[in-house]
């Protein structure tokens, strides 16, 4: 089992719904309303407390070394403006739902909102004013993000499976639209039993129920294996596509911690679910690297999708790793990506294709991630507590 010990550990006062980090402050937001800044190099203490009347759904920085900061609670976003008073600068209504992410383009001065009823609000970062908005999802707008190197570009995931890129600059075009079920076939998943050995009938009988068992509430996983190396398979099947643009289904990477039985359950759930309602590939999480080359999105199912790509981009590779859904993603300098569970478990994955992946276990469900570098990563978790650890000493 790979552990770590924390550096430095947060406390606030409820469990931490999100964080943010700039330059110079690390912000967290909490289920009572809360609002907590913290200097990165002074975290004995808060050095700013706010509250708000209902919970922190999320938050974001105008730019890296601002004193602007934006946060959500039900449809509303507040503005603060952090070198004047303890109350937000204002508070603009959104949506009629709650609202789930929100990403800054500073550069043209405008904020994408991602609510309950799979609407994108586009808003100006000073007057609030609704700039467009963008309904593509069929469900829950869980992510929405503006690429970073292609600023007309936005992309948003949702509980309706599909992750949607958009030129929100023009008309709202679709540029590219992946559904989740259509990137890897049941055959690419049943290849993985090529190293290993054949499936049995009573991994087919039971393997479903195994891996699809709801974590506990105090997630007593057990977390037993870890591993440096992750095992790289490929199918010859190169024919299908998403809806809009070609998906790659040559690439299934599995982390080194599951064992050959493990593998093969994973394999049961997989065909045993095809076609059925069962663990829908939900999308919970989102980001791209600083260069806006690859896009990453975490699902319901624990699988970590990759993309990459100029002005469009392809389905690369799906890791394999997780036991339960994705929560949170964070990536590290273009080269690394920490995806983190409700499986109580952080992996760390290098992002080119076929890379290796080590395992982390952590002691609750992972909410949130921040960080730039792997020195400092700020992990939140479903308590009130931060914890600031240093992954290159672990």
């Amino acid at each position: 089992m790979t552990s770590y010990i924390p550096q430095f550990v947060l406390t606030g006062p409820d469990t931490v719904s999100c964080l943010s980090l700039s330059s110079k402050l690390l912000a967290s937001g909490f289920e009572d309303g809360s609002l907590y800044l913290w200097s990165p190099d002074e975290l004995a203490a808060p050095v700013f407390v706010f509250s708000s009347p209902m919970v922190c759904t999320a938050i974001s920085f105008y730019a890296n070394d601002t004193s602007i900061l934006y946060s959500s609670y039900d449809g509303n976003i507040a503005l603060w403006d952090l070198r004047n008073g303890t109350k937000p600068a204002t508070v603009w209504k959104i949506s009629n739902d709650e609202i789930n992410s929100i990403d800054v383009l500073s550069q043209k001065g405008c904020l994408a909102a991602a609510d309950d009823l799979g609407n994108v609000s586009l808003v100006s970062t000073t007057t609030g004013e609704l700039i467009t908005t963008m309904s593509k999802h069929d469900n829950i707008c869980s992510a929405a993000l503006f690429r970073p190197g292609w600023e007309n570009q936005l992309i948003s995931v949702g509980l309706d499976c599909r992750l949607i890129v958009s030129d929100w600059q023009t008309d709202g075009r679709c540029l590219d639209l992946f559904e989740m079920s259509d990137l890897v076939d049941v055959k690419s998943y049943a290849d993985l039993l090529s190293n290993e050995t054949h499936l049995s009938s009573d991994l087919l009988s039971n393997g479903y129920n195994e891996m699809s068992e709801p974590c506990s509430e105090d997630c007593d996983c057990d977390g037993s294996a870890e591993g440096d190396d992750s095992s790289l398979i490929e199918d010859s099947d190169q024919e299908s596509k998403a809806t809009s643009q070609s998906v790659n289904k040559n690439f299934i990477r599995v982390a080194s911690s599951f064992s050959p039985e493990e593998i093969q359950q994973f394999v049961a759930t997989q065909v045993l679910s095809q076609g059925l309602p069962l663990n829908p590939p939900m999308i919970h999480s989102l980001v791209c690297t600083e260069s806006g080359s690859y896009v990453i999105a975490g699902l319901e199912s624990g699988a970590v999708e990759v993309f990459r790509g100029g002005k469009h981009i392809e389905h690369v590779e799906s890791l394999i790793g997780h036991r339960r859904s994705v929560a949170a993603l964070l990536p590290i300098e273009e080269s690394h990506l920490l995806s983190g569970g409700n499986d109580c478990c952080l992996f760390l994955w290098e992002i080119s294709t076929g890379g290796s992946s080590k395992k982390f276990v952590h002691s609750g469900k992972i909410n949130s991630l921040a960080g730039r570098h792997l020195s400092k990563i700020y992990l939140a978790d479903n308590s009130p507590k931060i914890q600031v650890t240093d992954l290159t000493r672990a």
